[in-house]
């Protein structure tokens, strides 16, 4: 039985390969092909996923172009509100209008209102990610406040990262921060180092605080973080960071370990029940 394959040759038809170097010569232009297949799938891939980055990216400046653009029906923002305010190249979008402000870092306001809650507003297409960099936008003519103490832990010699976007008032009565407005203060009390950073996910923004924590310490360690934006702030809170040693367990492993006590001593307490229920024969 011999392989059927195009070869090279005058008039490009097809012809057994009974020769060795026809199979080599078919074999190499096998590899080829799959290089440079592989090669476009790898380019496809690449720009499918920076368009699924690009498209779900949420910050204010995005919010101050989707404020003044038209929306569906020849309706946008700026039909109903005035127009905001120029755009600061150092700090972010400022000047929302005020008469808004209940969406300000509330992005569920704003969906709501095209649901038909607001009548003006009904038949808008905005998606829950262009609603949020909406709210970010409008977030800027508001302080931040910070809800609830931040707190997080590390493993010794380590670093760690939290998420505080969650504990950024949402509900109108706070504002964002701006694109540079998310900052921490250095040094900490115990020489780690900490930064943040603004990360765009879907559906959500992530307001990330990372700390460094130096080799051999094990105690707590505080640092400041600041949210502000161009009109308001800073909002300053501390961070507290729990470190523990990699030689002993960690919080998670502390915890587990005892609700495993507490289950064995409860399993022994019903056996111990049951037997003094049973009759003696």
């Amino acid at each position: 039985m011999h392989l059927i394959a195009p070869v090279s040759r005058p008039g490009g038809k097809w012809r057994s390969l009974k020769r060795p170097v026809d199979l080599l010569r078919t074999l190499v232009l096998l590899g080829s092909f799959w290089r440079q297949r592989g090669a476009m799938l790898a380019l496809l891939f690449l720009a499918g996923f920076l368009a699924a980055a690009t498209a779900h990216a949420q910050s204010p400046a995005l919010g101050f172009a989707l404020y003044k653009s038209v929306g569906q029906g020849g309706k946008g923002c700026i039909t109903c509100h005035s127009q905001p305010g120029a755009l600061s190249a150092s700090a972010g979008p400022v000047g929302a209008n005020p008469d808004n402000s209940g969406a300000s870092n509330n992005p569920q306001r704003i969906l709501d209102a095209i649901g038909g809650n607001v009548v003006e507003m009904a038949g808008l297409n905005v998606s829950a990610e262009e609603a949020l960099s909406l709210a970010l936008f409008i977030g800027q003519q508001k302080l931040p406040a910070i809800t609830s103490a931040l707190t997080m832990t590390v493993r010794s010699g380590a670093s760690g990262t939290k998420n505080i976007y969650s504990q950024i008032q949402a509900n109108g009565t706070g504002g964002a921060a701006s694109t540079t407005g998310l900052t921490t203060v250095t040094p900490t009390t115990q020489g780690g180092t900490s930064s943040a950073a603004q990360v765009s996910v879907s559906p959500n923004i992530r307001y990330n605080i990372t700390y460094q924590s130096t080799a051999q310490f094990k105690g707590t360690d505080t640092f400041d973080v600041n949210v502000r934006n161009a009109n308001n702030g800073p909002a300053t809170a501390s961070m507290t960071v729990m470190c523990w040693a990699s030689t002993t367990s960690s919080p998670r492993q502390w915890h587990a370990r005892v609700k495993r006590i507490r289950w064995e001593v409860l399993c022994t307490r019903r056996s111990a029940a049951a037997a003094r229920r049973t009759p003696s024969p």
